[in-house]
C-alpha cells in the first residue's frame, strides 16, 4: 500500500485488505492446484469434474456462511470452516480413487470461508462513502495481483511433490481463516445484535437494485472468463498465454491502484464502463489476422477491470441497507463464481467453432453488466448510502 492509501484508510481497513489479498491468492491457487494434482494422479476429466464440484459448492455456500457467522459469531465460524477447509484441501492430494477425489473437492469448496463477502461488509460498516470507494479500489487491485501471485506459489509448492500445491493452498486457507477472525474481532457486532441482524436478513427481501447489481457481477465475471478462454485459444502457446494474461492482470492492478489515490472519481469510473465492451468487439475483429493487436488491446483494457469491479462493489454498498449488506455481498460473490463457471463452459464449446463468437458473447455480457449498473445509479440513491453515512458519522 502506498502512503496516500494509508492516509485515507484506517488501520482496521488496511488489515482487512491485507488478509483479503491472501484469501484471494488461496482461492486463485485452488483451481490450478486441483487440476494439476488430480490430472497427474487420475485424469483430466476427473480433475475437471472435481473442480466443477469445488466451484459450485464454494459459490452456493457463501451466503449460507455469512448468515451462520452473523448468528454464531465470526471467529467461531471461521475457525470451524478453516479447519475443514484445511483438512479437505490437503486431503485432495492424498486420497486415491475418482469418487473420493470429487467428493473431497466438493467438501473443500463448500468449506471455503466467506472472507471476501464478510470483508466487504465490514469495510462498509466502518468506512464512509468516499473512503469506502478507495478501499474497494484497493481491494480490486489486490485481487488482480492475486492472479499473478497464485501461479507462482503453485509452481514453487510443486517442487515439494504431487501434494505440494493442494497442501500449500490448505495451509494458506487455514492461516487466512485464523487471521481474518483475529482482524474482524474488534469490528464484529455483539452476539445479540448478530442474531437480530441475521433474522432481519433472512426475513427481508433484497431490493431490485441490489439484485440487478448481483446480476451485473455475474455477467461481468462471465465476460472475464470468456476473454480468458479466447486468449488461451488464440495465443496457442503456454508461455505466451501466461505472459499476456499476467500483463492483463498487472494492468488491472495498476488501474485499481491509481483510482484508489483519487477522490470523487465516480464519473471517471463510469466513463470506463464501456471499455471492456469495446475491447471485446475489437479483439473479435482481430482474432485471426493480428495477434499483436489482439494482445495489445487485451492488456490495455485491463486498466478498466479493477476500477469497474470496485465501482460495482461500491454500488452494492450504496443501494443496499446496512442490515442486508453481508447477505448481498455473499450473493455477489456467489454470482461472480457461478457466472465465471457457466461462461467458461459456454465459451469452451463455442471456441472450437469461432473465437470471434466467444468475444462477441463476452461483449454482450459486458453490455448487460453496464446496463444494470447504470440503471441502478441513475434511478435514485439507495437506502444503503444514507445508512452508510450515518455509520460513518458515528465512528
Amino acid at each position: 500500500m502506498n502512503s496516500t492509501i494509508k492516509e485515507r484508510l484506517p488501520t482496521h481497513a488496511l488489515a482487512i485488505l491485507g488478509v483479503t489479498l491472501f484469501y484471494r491468492v488461496a482461492t486463485s491457487m485452488g483451481p490450478l492446484a486441483i487440476l494439476l494434482t488430480l490430472t497427474e494422479k487420475l485424469s483430466l476429466s476427473i480433475a475437471s469434474l472435481a473442480l466443477t464440484g469445488w466451484t459450485l459448492a464454494g459459490a452456493l455456500s457463501q451466503p449460507l456462511w455469512i448468515s451462520v457467522a452473523n448468528r454464531a459469531g465470526l471467529q467461531r465460524t471461521l475457525l470451524a470452516l478453516g479447519s475443514v477447509s484445511f483438512a479437505s484441501h490437503a486431503g485432495i492430494g492424498v486420497v486415491d480413487g475418482a469418487l473420493a477425489a470429487v467428493v473431497l473437492s466438493t467438501v473443500a469448496g463448500a468449506s471455503l470461508p466467506p472472507v471476501t463477502a464478510q470483508a466487504r461488509a465490514l469495510l462498509a460498516h466502518i468506512l464512509g462513502s468516499s473512503r469506502l470507494r478507495a478501499a474497494f479500489d484497493a481491494e480490486a487491485a489486490l485481487a488482480s495481483s492475486a492472479f499473478v501471485i497464485a501461479p507462482l506459489i503453485v509452481a514453487v509448492s510443486s517442487l515439494a511433490g504431487k501434494v505440494g500445491p493442494t497442501v500449500g493452498c490448505a495451509i494458506l486457507l487455514g492461516a487466512v481463516s485464523l487471521a481474518f477472525g483475529y482482524v474482524g474481532r474488534g469490528i464484529e457486532r455483539g452476539s445479540k445484535e448478530n442474531s437480530e441482524l441475521s433474522k432481519r436478513e433472512d426475513d427481508a427481501r433484497m431490493g431490485w437494485r441490489t439484485l440487478a447489481l448481483i446480476f451485473s457481477g455475474t455477467t461481468a465475471y462471465g465476460m472475464l472468463a470468456c476473454v480468458e478462454v479466447a486468449t488461451v485459444a488464440r495465443v496457442d502457446d503456454r508461455t505466451g498465454t501466461a505472459l499476456v494474461l499476467s500483463a492483463w492482470a498487472a494492468t488491472s492492478f495498476v488501474g485499481g491502484l491509481c483510482f484508489s489515490r483519487l477522490k470523487n472519481a465516480d464519473r471517471l469510473r463510469f466513463a470506463l464502463l464501456p471499455v471492456p465492451v469495446a475491447a471485446c468487439a475489437i479483439m473479435a475483429t482481430f482474432t485471426t489476422s493480428n495477434l499483436g493487436l489482439f494482445s495489445l488491446v487485451l492488456v490495455l483494457s485491463g486498466f478498466a477491470v479493477a476500477p469497474t469491479t470496485a465501482l460495482l462493489t461500491s454500488e452494492v454498498a450504496r443501494v443496499t441497507p446496512a442490515f442486508q449488506q453481508g447477505k448481498a455481498f455473499g450473493w455477489l460473490q456467489a454470482g461472480s463464481w457461478l457466472g465465471s463457471a457457466a461462461a467458461t463452459a459456454v465459451a469452451g464449446s463455442i471456441a472450437t467453432r469461432s473465437l470471434s463468437f466467444v468475444l462477441l458473447f463476452a461483449a454482450l455480457l459486458a453490455s448487460l453488466s453496464v446496463v444494470a449498473i447504470v440503471s441502478c445509479r441513475w434511478r435514485g440513491s439507495g437506502a444503503g448510502e444514507a445508512q452508510g453515512a450515518d455509520a460513518a458519522r458515528k465512528q
